[in-house]
């Protein structure tokens, strides 16, 4: 039940998460424009590429050592010290290397400085120990906090292309604040330790193992825009990343479950517990699937009529490309699980690896094939190659932790039930106007009509959700 406990506080924030876009895209469509868009995403692209050799794989790896240590407080506050001095030198070379670049960078110099504040606040970032010890309402309530101060201020200030900067420096700030925010507990939570260096050798070397995957998996999530602004221009890397955009909303749900759920499998690796890890991975396997696969067939239902009233004009192009992204929402959700719960949890970094370098390459190949003849399409259908195929190699190398066949049996009814709602969705769509009201229906729609289905299949995931909805109202 904490796991449950502490998905519906990672769900709220995650909720928050998926709300927020549905509010601030269908403006920021309208006043920035696909090229605003475009040349806002391009550079933060960049920008992520020295967050991400800074940060060296830290995020998952001190939440797993957190995780590892949480019942000793001595070694848990050593380990908390040890790591953030890991991480502060990493960022701090990463920082002035980024420093060096928007210095001698030309071209949209000031919009590279504004992205500057993200970096910082990967600087600063502590995420790793809260997700460790298992304590997301922190993490919820100031994510929730920073969300909410940020669509107020882009809706208040941000008033016209000229604004991109502008959305920039609002978008960046926030993060740096919410990041700034988590340090006010950690006093709670730690007794200051002196650094021993030792250690910080040691953990350089235990991330840099899983910042491997992580850079490799980074050329199919942002390197993707790069190439694609290079190859065409802002407009198709504004329409790739609204498609992108539009998925990952809906992934936001999913991938919680991983988040919350990545403490609890390492733990019980640690302590021997290889039924109750296998268990753990099963639950949120089939959990991720009853979710992730209404949203893929459901996204594709009402691409007609969501794109028109929810990015605007200048977007048409994007109903076909979701046609393709929405396949994206069933692998990352899975992908999630496979990677942190199953190889990275049982300290099998190694397998993680090989599966994103040979996805990262396949992706590399095809998009200087595709990108040019089919621009942001390419791109896309590069993408879903790749995530796929990771994902595959993933769930072979997990085979002696879950039987595929077992996990295949299982998520089955997922599949032909929402092939089924997905039948009867796009139909309402194709007999009524591209509007938002349309929209509304077909999803209220669509989910009666699933969620019909699994009440008389007696799905157990359904009944766990809900059984833990009901104690969680009566204890109030």
């Amino acid at each position: 039940m904490k796991t449950l406990k502490n998905y519906l506080y990672n769900l709220s924030y995650q909720l928050l998460t998926l709300i927020v876009p549905l509010i601030t895209t269908p403006y920021i469509s309208r006043v920035l424009k696909a090229e605003g868009i475009g040349r806002y995403s391009y550079t933060q692209a960049i920008m992520e590429y020295f967050v991400l050799f800074g940060l060296l794989g830290m995020t998952t790896y001190g939440s797993r050592q957190i995780a590892y240590v949480r019942d000793d407080e001595d070694e848990k506050s050593q380990t908390f010290w040890d790591l953030n001095a890991t991480r502060i030198i990493t960022m701090a070379i990463a920082t002035f290397g980024y420093a060096i670049f928007c210095f001698f960078n030309a071209e949209d110099k000031v919009l590279y400085i504004v992205q500057g504040f993200t970096v910082l606040a990967s600087l600063i970032d502590i995420s790793w120990y809260y997700a460790g010890v298992e304590k997301f309402k922190i993490m919820a309530i100031r994510n929730i906090f920073v969300k909410i101060f940020s669509v107020i201020l882009i809706f208040v200030f941000v008033k016209s292309r000229d604004d991109l900067v502008l959305y920039a420096i609002i978008v960046s700030l926030s993060l740096f604040l919410g990041q700034a925010f988590l340090w006010t507990g950690i006093k709670k939570e730690v007794v200051y330790k002196k650094v021993i260096w030792k250690n910080v050798k040691t953990h350089l070397g235990g991330s840099f193992k899983l910042w491997l995957p992580t850079i490799a998996a980074s050329i199919y999530t942002s390197f993707d825009k790069i190439m694609l602004g290079y190859f065409t221009n802002d407009t198709q890397v504004g329409l790739y990343v609204n498609s992108q955009k539009i998925v990952k909303i809906a992934t936001t749900v999913t991938t919680s479950l991983a988040t919350v759920t990545i403490p609890k499998v390492a733990n019980s690796y640690s302590n021997g517990k290889i039924e109750e890890m296998r268990d753990t991975v099963y639950k949120s396997l089939t959990a991720v699937s009853f979710l992730a696969f209404p949203m893929c067939m459901g996204l594709m239902a009402i691409r007609k009529t969501l794109v028109p009233w929810f990015l605007g004009e200048g977007f048409e192009p994007v109903v076909n490309l979701l046609l393709i992204s929405s396949l994206l929402i069933i692998t990352l959700s899975w992908s999630s699980i496979l990677a942190n719960q199953v190889l990275v949890a049982t300290k099998r970094e190694n397998y993680y690896t090989a599966a994103i370098v040979i996805a990262a390459i396949v992706n590399t190949v095809l998009n200087l094939i595709l990108i040019p003849k089919l621009q942001s399409l390419g791109a896309l259908i590069t993408s879903v190659i790749a995530e796929y195929l990771g994902m595959l190699i993933m769930l072979w190398f997990s085979r002696n932790v879950i039987s595929i066949k077992l996990f295949l049996t299982k998520i089955a009814k997922y599949a032909i039930c929402s092939i089924i709602m997905y039948i009867v969705v796009y139909g309402i769509g194709e007999m009524l106007q591209k509007t938002f009201m349309t929209t509304i229906l077909q999803l209220s729609i669509g989910g009666v009509v699933y969620m019909g289905m699994m009440c008389i299949l007696h799905d157990p995931i359904l009944q766990y959700f809900m059984h833990g909805v009901l104690e969680k109202i009566k204890r109030k």
